[in-house]
């Protein structure tokens, strides 16, 4: 009998069925350019981890359009005048970012201002305008 459930696992301790997740088709290309092959909604820790691995890099929140609607979104701005978008985890032109996916800036943070801000507040992002006045004075 247990053998006849597809696509799942049992448990060894509880022996309740575990789904396993099917490889489906590729993934769509994004329009910011590659395959998009980071999930929906990790932006704010793929942002923070490579600002972190940057240390001039600037840690952006903000808004972007995505599949015609705006999103929260988080971004790395580098100082040579190129963004790395976590999404797509391409590194572009901060021209042809701004012109892709419309970002409204909320905030910037450098390396070290995005490090207290996990470390204090708990969380990648986006943080609230008391949670930056108590933590990095503004």
């Amino acid at each position: 009998m247990l053998n006849d459930v597809p696509h799942y696992l049992f448990s060894e301790s509880t022996h309740r069925p575990i789904r396993i997740v099917q490889p489906g088709p590729p993934r769509s290309t994004s329009p910011l350019g590659g395959v998009v092959t980071t999930p929906t909604g990790t932006c704010y820790p793929d942002a923070w981890r490579y600002a972190m691995q940057h240390s001039e890099a600037i840690l952006a929140h903000g808004t972007a359009i995505s599949l015609g609607r705006r999103i929260g979104h988080a971004w790395v701005e580098l100082p040579d005048g190129t963004v790395w978008e976590p999404s797509s985890q391409a590194v572009m032109p901060i021209e042809k970012f701004y012109g892709l996916v419309d970002p409204i800036v909320e905030d910037r943070y450098t390396s070290e201002e995005a490090a207290i801000m996990v470390a204090r507040v708990g969380k990648h992002g986006p943080w609230s305008a008391e949670e930056r006045m108590e933590y990095i004075g503004r």
